[in-house]
């Protein structure tokens, strides 16, 4: 055999070498995906089996315990109404918070304008118009 084929085979083996390493990463790595897809939808499935299974899980329901007594159904009504309220309460205030933010500005900007500088003080860049 040549020196000009050895060479030759030399490389190829290489090049086939360094193939064979990177399928098997890519193959090693599809593995574990998949691994890891079955070990989720295998727990998501006992999850759910364990819910079902366990009816003491569902007298925590509002709805299941409406009628027994008369200061729970109450208590659900009132959180309900309650949580209900938050949402509009806090980003009402928030807004409220930045109107007066505003107004307390505009106010501000109305005074150094219609205020004249005194004697010998530079007017303030904001106020030149």
């Amino acid at each position: 055999m040549s020196a000009s084929a050895s060479g030759m085979r030399r490389r190829w083996q290489a090049r086939c070498g360094s193939l064979r390493a990177g399928l098997g990463s890519r193959l090693q790595e599809r593995l574990q995906e998949r691994l890891q897809e079955r070990l989720q939808e295998s727990l998501a499935t006992a999850i759910t089996a364990a819910i079902l299974l366990s009816p003491s899980i569902s007298q925590a329901c509002a709805v299941c315990m409406s009628g027994r007594e008369d200061e729970n159904r109450t208590a659900f009504i009132a959180m309900t109404a309650f949580m209900t309220s938050m949402p509009f309460l806090v980003i009402g205030s928030g807004i409220y918070w930045l109107w007066r933010r505003v107004r307390q500005h505009e106010q501000e900007q109305e005074a150094l304008e219609s205020s004249p500088a005194p004697e010998g003080q530079p007017i303030p860049i904001s106020a030149r118009s």
